[in-house]
This record gives structure tokens, sequence and C-alpha cells, in this order.
């Protein structure tokens, strides 16, 4: 009796982890990201480079998928994405097009993130809806421009490169190098999107709106951080593509 109640255990947890196994599924995603940010700047604040329209960029990684029943699961992985926004030139330089420059380039902020989704998804047959927070961690950041201004005379054009450093604190005093800027390097929020999956391949839609601010905070003076926020908001189009279904 001991023997074949040991049997029937050993069955039982064999079968359990069979089912359990079958309900995670992994896949690879990958999609196109349209950025732009939300800003709540002071009032006096110079903003105009923060006079934003969309940044278009990707993302790429890997996706795990744990159901918990044939409607409900809980959707995570790990992703490469870019965030961040471009400077409307036509809004920021208007006085000088209406006076008749010929104005031509661009004016880029871009962020790189390492990325955690925790997204709960409600099936209706093939149709998914999902929502759930998410947890960023910048690599590296930029500044990128290169303008080109054309008007009675000669034309003038001005281009850089400037680099943006991640930091989780305040920013003292030889943290960064002179010639770099700082940004805050940890994003959260929010993700709400739909979802249609035919056999291996899901396609989503989604919306992230994030809670944080990339504005940092400077050591003995944390003003810029308090009155100022500037936070990433995506648009985001996504395939993924499920292994062993």
């Amino acid at each position: 009796m001991k023997n074949l109640t040991k049997i029937l255990l050993i069955l039982l947890v064999v079968s359990i982890s069979s089912q359990l196994n079958a309900q995670v599924k992994f896949g690879l995603k990958a999609g196109l990201n349209a950025n732009n940010i939300s800003k709540d700047l002071e009032p006096d604040s110079d903003d105009e480079l923060y006079t934003s329209k969309m940044l278009f960029s990707y993302h790429v990684g890997a996706s795990v998928e744990i159901g918990f029943s044939d409607a409900l699961s809980l959707q995570s992985g790990l992703l490469y994405t870019t965030k961040g926004w471009e400077v409307d030139l036509d809004e920021v330089l208007k006085d000088e097009i209406d006076a008749g420059a010929n104005i031509d380039g661009y004016y880029r902020f871009m962020f790189n993130y390492l990325e955690v989704p925790l997204n709960i998804a409600y099936k209706f047959g093939d149709i998914q809806v999902y929502a759930g927070p998410y947890v960023s961690l910048m690599l590296s950041g930029k500044q990128k421009y290169d303008i080109t201004m054309e008007g009675d005379g000669e034309p003038y054009t001005e281009s850089d490169d400037l680099k943006f450093v991640p930091v989780f604190g305040e920013v003292a005093e030889g943290d960064i190098d002179d010639e770099d800027n700082a940004a805050y390097g940890l994003d959260y929020g929010l993700n709400l999107g739909v979802g249609y999956r035919f056999g291996q391949i899901l396609i989503s839609a989604g919306y992230s709106y994030s809670m944080s601010n990339i504005v940092p905070a400077y050591e003995g003076d944390t003003d810029m951080r308090d009155n100022n926020r500037i936070s990433p908001t995506t648009i985001s189009l996504s395939a993924t593509y499920f292994f062993g279904l």
C-alpha cells in the first residue's frame, strides 16, 4: 500500500508539472514605438526643447505568457526599447519661418531602456485585452540635432551629439563629465492594450504611460526636479511569435 501511495503521488506530481509546463509559453517580440512626452513645467521655464512631436523607434526582446485558464494569463518578458521625443522645429522656429527662412533638420532626445512589463490579459477567443504595470531601467541616452537654416544669406548649419548619463539618485558634483547631461534612469508606469492571436503569432497594440520623471535632482538643489516633470509616453505595435503552441 505504501508503494502504491508513493507511485500515485509521483504520478500526481508529474501530471501537475506537465500541466503547469503546458501553460507557460515563451516567444520573441518585436515592434514599433511612437514616442512622445507628457510634461508639467514651471510657467517661466524655457520649454522650447519640450515643444514635442512623435519620435519613431522600435522594441525587441523575449516574451513569456503564464496561463491561469483559457481566458486569463500573465504576460511578461524582457524588452530593449527606445523612448523619447523629437522637437517640433516648425513650432519652435516659426518666427524664422515666417520671416522667409528655409529650415531643415531634426532635434531628438532618445533614451534606451531594458523594460519588464507585467500585464494581465483577458481573452475573448482570439481577441484579448491587457493591462498592468511596467518598470524600465535606462541604459543610455542622447540629445542629437542637425539643423540647417537658409535665408537671404549663406546657409547656416549646426549639429551636435550629446550624451545623457542615467542616474538613480541626486547628482553630486563630479558624478558626470561636464560635457554630459544627467537623466533619471528609472521609469515605471502603466500599460493598456489589445491583441489578436492567430496560430503562434500575437499582434498587439498598446499604450504606455509613465508615472516617473526623467528630470534629475541635483545635490543641494532639487527644485528643478520638484518643479518640472517630463515623462515618456509610448504607443506601440508589436508582433510576438510563441514557440511550441
